[in-house]
């Protein structure tokens, strides 16, 4: 069954936004592949950085990041064993932890970052500004509506409108 050609559009839009996260996945590693710091940790680095005062536990960073806690765990105790982030108990549940960005943190943060940043610059080289804020608005405007419809799914007999 053919799709009607905006929903092909739709389809290319997510298709390609899948592969843009693999091929940057991939490239972003190789830039920070001399530190101490795997993608996935470096990506739980950047969540406690943009929350840098309140504390975390598995359970919430498990749902912000839409993976089971095990994973979480197995990342969040890596980084705590290298000093990136500090466990306290929870005072509300004592059964739990609370995690914090540390000072080494912020460093093996920034170091990453500016692994990262010769690439980034590489990326966006002939990138007009304006196609820049564009690209920047339209992904912010993806992200925060799956971000805020994370439970939200289209019923059984729903038809493209």
């Amino acid at each position: 069954m053919a799709l009607p050609p905006d929903l092909e559009k739709i389809r290319q839009i997510l298709v390609w936004v899948g592969v843009a996260e693999q091929l940057l996945v991939t490239r972003l590693n190789r830039a920070i592949a001399a530190t101490n710091l795997p993608f996935a940790q470096f990506i739980m680095l950047n969540h406690f950085r943009s929350f840098a005062d309140e504390g975390h536990t598995i359970g919430r960073l498990a749902s912000a990041f839409e993976t089971g806690q095990p994973g979480i765990s197995k990342t969040v105790a890596r980084l705590v064993e290298k000093g990136f982030l500090r466990a306290e108990p929870d005072p509300a549940d004592g059964r739990s932890k609370l995690h914090y960005l540390t000072e080494a943190g912020v460093a093996a943060h920034a170091e990453a970052l500016s692994r990262l940043a010769p690439d980034a610059a590489l990326i966006f080289k002939d990138w007009p500004a304006k196609d820049i804020d564009e690209l920047h608005r339209l992904i912010f405007k993806l992200k925060s509506w799956l971000d805020d419809n994370r439970d939200t799914r289209a019923s059984e007999g729903d038809e493209y409108s």
